[in-house]
C-alpha cells in the first residue's frame, strides 16, 4: 500500500511483483508462522475482516478455504493491486483509500488485520488508532519488535534494507512494552494484548542467521524479534479506572512475560493454547 510522493522512501506499489514471486500468502500454510498461530485461533470467532494494506488480497486467498464464513474487505491505495484482487476474488470487497486521510471513514469489522504494513510508518500511534476505529473486537498486525530499548523510528539511520526495488525499505523497531502501553490508553482501550514473536536472525529457530547481513538496524541483530501483535478491544467506556490490559508475550514459543494482574484475557477467556497452533 503506497502513499504520496513524499513517502516514496517507504515501500511502493512495485512491491506487488515481489509478493507475486514469493507466493507469501496464496495458501494458509505459506503464511508466516506467527500469522498462522494468531489467525487459526481468532478467525473462528469472527464473521467479518478488514485487511489494511491488502494489496491484491493474498490474505483472503490464503484463509478462504479454511474459513469460508469470513466476509472479507481489503483496503489499499494501490489501484494495480486492487484491480488484481477484484479479478481474482469478485465476491470480496476491495476499497481504494488512504487510511491516513482525514476524511477516511468505513464501517468497522469484527477483526482488522494488517500484515507487512505497520512497521513502514513513522506515525505508528495514529495507525493503531485507525485499526481501532475499523474494529469492534480485535486487530492484529505484524511488527519488528524488541524487549528492551526505545521504539526507534529514524528514516535516515535505521531499519534499512535493499531488496528487489533497489530502494531503501524501512522497518521501524518497536518496543513491545511501549506498544502495549499505548494500547492501554483511551485511544485504543485494549482489554488484552497477545504477542507471538520469534528471533528474526537465529541459528536454531529458523536457521537464518546469515540473513542478518541483509539488514542495517540500530540494535544487536540477536535482539530483533518479528511476529504478530493481537489486541482485544474493551468496548466498555474508558474511565481511567479500569485495570491495565492483560499482556502475554511469547518468544520462540516460550512465555517471557505474562500479566501477574491477569483477570481475563484472550488466553484465559477463550481457552486458547497458543503453543499448539502449528
Amino acid at each position: 500500500m503506497s502513499r504520496n510522493e513524499d513517502t516514496s522512501i517507504f515501500v511502493e506499489s512495485e512491491q506487488i511483483k515481489y509478493y507475486e514471486t514469493e507466493h507469501k500468502r496464496t495458501e494458509f500454510d505459506y503464511m508466516y508462522f506467527s500469522e498462522r498461530v494468531v489467525l487459526s485461533k481468532i478467525l473462528p470467532l469472527v464473521k467479518s475482516l478488514t485487511d489494511v494494506g491488502c494489496l491484491y488480497g493474498s490474505l483472503y486467498e490464503a484463509i478462504k478455504p479454511k474459513f469460508p464464513h469470513i466476509r472479507y474487505r481489503g483496503i489499499d491505495i494501490d489501484p494495480k493491486g486492487l484491480a488484481l484482487g477484484k479479478s481474482r476474488h469478485p465476491e470480496a470487497e476491495f476499497v481504494q483509500a488512504d487510511v491516513f486521510s482525514d476524511d477516511f471513514n468505513l464501517a468497522p469489522s469484527d477483526l482488522v488485520t494488517s500484515f507487512d504494513f505497520f512497521y513502514f510508518w513513522e506515525d505508528w500511534k495514529r495507525l493503531l488508532r485507525i485499526y481501532r476505529k475499523l474494529s469492534t473486537r480485535f486487530f492484529t498486525f505484524s511488527a519488528h519488535m524488541h524487549l528492551q530499548g526505545p521504539t526507534i523510528v529514524d528514516p535516515e539511520l535505521s531499519f534499512s534494507r535493499y531488496i528487489n526495488t533497489g530502494k531503501r525499505v524501512l522497518f521501524a523497531q518497536h518496543n513491545i512494552f511501549q506498544l502495549a502501553a499505548y494500547c492501554a490508553t483511551e485511544f485504543i482501550n485494549a482489554k488484552s494484548i497477545f504477542v507471538y514473536a520469534y528471533h528474526k536472525h537465529s541459528r536454531f529457530f529458523k536457521n537464518n542467521w546469515e540473513h542478518a547481513g541483509w539488514y542495517v538496524q540500530p540494535m544487536n541483530p540477536k535482539d530483533v524479534l518479528v511476529g504478530n501483535v493481537l489486541v482485544e478491544i474493551d468496548n466498555r467506556s474508558w474511565d481511567g479506572k479500569v485495570t491495565r490490559p492483560d499482556l502475554t508475550i511469547y518468544v520462540d514459543e516460550e512465555v517471557v512475560f505474562d500479566s501477574p494482574w491477569r483477570k481475563e484475557s484472550l488466553a484465559s477467556t477463550l481457552g486458547l493454547d497458543w503453543r499448539t497452533s502449528r
